[in-house]
C-alpha cells in the first residue's frame, strides 16, 4: 500500500511539473542539446571535408 501512494504522489508530481513552465524549460534544454549535438556532427564533417581537399 505504502508503495501505491509512492507511485501515485510520483505521477501527480510529473504531472504538476508538466502542468507548469518547468516543462518548457526541459524542452527548451533538450532541444538545445539536440542544436549542440547537430552544430557539432556538421563541425566534424565540414572538418573532414577540408582535410580531404588539402590532402
Amino acid at each position: 500500500m505504502a508503495q501505491n501512494s509512492v507511485a501515485l504522489d510520483t505521477v501527480a508530481g510529473l504531472s504538476l511539473w508538466k502542468g507548469t513552465g518547468l516543462g518548457l524549460v526541459a524542452v527548451f534544454l533538450v532541444w538545445l542539446v539536440l542544436q549542440g549535438f547537430a552544430w557539432f556532427l556538421l563541425s566534424l564533417s565540414f572538418n573532414a571535408d577540408e582535410e580531404d581537399e588539402s590532402g
